[in-house]
């Protein structure tokens, strides 16, 4: 499923990409470098809010052959316990989802990884992974601040989070600084190589 809007050439396909993390992990940073420059550095949301931007950019496919100009909405749930209860309702209407977690609060990694699972996978099959239902969409996860002295490597975020298990159509980790923007648009690209294939136009 896309979004679809009207401009001047008509109607126009919009690709939703969910940003989620627990709070302070980055996700209103990351969201902020990603904006085209003068819509930068607008206010976060409230602990229970949401913010959204949609932006231009061209793109190939997966394999690096077809490129396209598509229009993204990115839409950031804010990570608050409180607001946590909404990430379900957004997962549907995604097309992709875009996971942040800070590698440089190894304390706060295993929330990261329980609240990513709560999301993936319905309560029933939390303890039957294997039987859960596949999520049509691609999985790219931020493992933000890299660069701090002692964060870990997103070899190891890859293995808290037990990535493999995850009913995603694709996972990749991305080493990445929000604030730089490095990373950030990495993972987005590659997202975005995965839109316009059957498994992710739902």
């Amino acid at each position: 499923r896309m979004l679809r809007c009207f401009g001047r050439g008509g109607e126009e396909e919009v690709w939703m990409v969910l940003l989620l993390g627990v709070d302070n992990a980055g996700a209103s940073t990351a969201l902020n470098a990603l904006r085209p420059a003068p819509h930068r550095n607008k206010p976060p949301p409230t602990a229970i809010g949401v913010e959204k931007s949609v932006m231009k950019m061209n793109t190939t496919d997966a394999n690096g052959g077809k490129k396209s100009h598509i229009s993204v909405e990115l839409l950031n749930v804010a990570g608050s316990e409180k607001s946590r209860a909404l990430w379900k309702t957004y997962l549907p209407l995604a097309n992709a989802l875009l996971f942040i977690i800070d590698a440089s609060d190894a304390e706060r990694v295993p929330e990261a990884r329980e609240e990513l699972h709560k999301l993936s996978f319905r309560e029933k099959h939390m303890d039957a992974r294997a039987v859960a239902d596949p999520v049509h969409i691609p999985l790219a996860v931020l493992a933000n601040k890299t660069d701090v002295h002692g964060s870990m490597t997103p070899a190891e975020i890859e293995d808290v989070l037990d990535i493999r298990l995850l009913p995603y159509q694709t996972t990749k980790v991305f080493a990445s600084n929000a604030i730089t923007g490095e990373g950030v648009h990495e993972a987005l690209h590659w997202i975005a190589s995965f839109f316009g294939q059957d498994e992710v136009d739902r």
